[in-house]
């Protein structure tokens, strides 16, 4: 059968599923910005863009230019116009999926199999209705890689453009895609391919350019070269609530650390006001300019790109590095902690989804989670952890299968001169960092994070159940 019959089989497919859960179901649209730390306010990113843009440090920018345009268009437009992109990105996405599997060498119907199954995860249609960059994320991430493997497979260049497009789309989008996730990128590329190192440089070098661009302006506007000033809210977020009040005191009375080890990360200014942190003097200076001189937003909830923030966010780095070295019982904790409660929970049970729809979907996604992700084997063999339930299922077990699996099929197809074996050390080089992200240093939404990668799982789970087949085969 060929793909192009296959591609309308999904496109059919799709169709059904949305007729179902839309009509059906009665699953919406989630608009809600105020809920999303990541957007600056819609009444400004609707009167000042471009202002806005210019002056972001807590996030890079994309996701916010992406929503900001969609609300210069006429208001009635814009619910139509938020599901229309979004539908978009979830086609986009599925198409990326099924070429990255062939791309890695799986036959069509194995890739149209695993497209379906994917589409039909409840975590889908809750990302794909939902404002957030979660499938902006997914899509971004499976095409840079889809686009890397067609140009190992194929060497068009229009391929590579694709993916060193795509890389660099996902690294303005999101700070867990490090700038250092596409220097490696770049480096694997660069070395598998000598001969072509020099298209390959001339490919990724006007997106660095920009990604330093926007780094010095950073460090120029807040003195942080950096893609987003939260890292030290992030490394502190799970030391306050772990130590009680009289370590917390002991801390602080030894000079290990300051009064801010008491307080949780994440709250308003007022919460920070008395530690003098903010120079009252820097704050006017942005007097005309609400999104970096208010610490509120014109909805009363926190402005976590006020100016004050990054200072915040330094002084909780500071303290968190010293808590840790004085206690690395608590980073081994926190660590244990985001792998099992935050990267192995089900990417549908993500805390911060509005009800409505996780409420329409919630006796599928109660299977889908018992029987296909495999929590029931947690319900068999309960582990209560310092009074915190461990998700026993297919991601706490997948993950280190997939840690052993990766490098030995890498190192297999390298001996075989395979080139299949750069998709795959890419592929595993963008898991890696995003699961040594999460569990190191910001888990708190580690389930959320990882559909933004499922599909690269699906893709490697697939290898292996073949691998595995053609195997017992062989032997037979």
């Amino acid at each position: 059968m060929r793909h192009r019959w296959l591609l309308v089989i999904l496109g059919g497919v799709y169709l059904a599923h949305q007729f179902f859960y839309r009509l059906y179901l009665g699953v919406s649209f989630e608009t809600d910005f105020g809920r999303l730390w990541q957007l600056l306010d819609a009444v400004w990113l609707r009167e000042h863009l471009w202002a806005c843009l210019r002056d972001l440090h807590a996030q890079p920018p994309l996701h916010n230019l992406l929503l900001g345009a969609i609300l210069h268009l006429p208001e009635g437009l814009h619910d139509a116009a938020f599901e229309t992109v979004h539908q978009m990105l979830a086609v986009g996405g599925l198409a990326a999926l099924y070429a990255l599997a062939i791309a890695l060498g799986l036959h069509r119907l194995v890739a149209l199999a695993l497209t379906l199954f994917f589409l039909w995860t409840p975590s889908f249609i809750l990302y794909q209705n939902w404002i957030a960059s979660s499938l902006l994320l997914m899509t971004l991430s499976t095409t840079a890689l889809a686009g890397l493997g067609w140009y190992v497979r194929s060497g068009r260049t229009s391929y590579l453009h694709l993916a060193a497009a795509a890389g660099f789309l996902l690294t303005m989008t999101r700070p867990i895609y490090h700038s250092l996730w596409l220097l490696g990128m770049f480096i694997l590329l660069a070395t598998a391919r000598r001969h072509s190192s020099r298209r390959i440089c001339l490919h990724f070098a006007p997106y660095t350019l920009i990604l330093v661009a926007w780094l010095a302006k950073n460090a120029l506007l807040v003195g942080n070269f950096g893609m987003s000033t939260w890292f030290g809210m992030n490394l502190a977020t799970g030391i306050t609530t772990r130590l009680t009040t009289a370590e917390a005191d002991e801390l602080v009375a030894t000079g290990v650390c300051t009064t801010i080890i008491r307080r949780a990360p994440w709250g308003s200014f007022d919460r920070y006001r008395d530690l003098d942190l903010v120079d009252a003097d820097e704050v006017t200076r942005w007097a005309g300019r609400p999104w970096l001189h208010d610490a509120t937003r014109p909805d009363g909830r926190p402005n976590f790109n006020f100016i004050g923030y990054p200072r915040i966010a330094d002084a909780y780095r500071t303290d968190a590095v010293r808590a840790y070295r004085a206690r690395p019982d608590l980073y081994r904790q926190r660590a244990f902690d985001h792998y099992f409660l935050g990267l192995c929970r089900p990417s549908h049970r993500y805390r911060n989804f509005l009800d409505d729809n996780q409420r329409k979907l919630s006796a599928y996604s109660d299977w889908f989670a018992n029987y296909v992700e495999g929590d029931v084997l947690g319900q068999l063999v309960h582990i209560d952890f310092r009074k915190a339930y461990l998700d026993i299922n297919v991601y706490t077990l997948g993950f280190p299968i997939a840690l052993v699996a990766i490098p030995w099929f890498v190192l297999r197809w390298q001996r075989r001169h395979d080139d299949r074996w750069i998709l795959l050390a890419a592929m595993g080089w963008t898991v890696g960092v995003q699961v040594a992200a999460i569990v190191l240093i910001d888990g708190g939404e580690g389930n959320r994070m990882r559909f933004e990668f499922e599909p690269l799982l699906l893709v490697v789970a697939a290898l292996l159940a073949t691998e595995g087949l053609s195997f017992v085969r062989r032997r037979e």
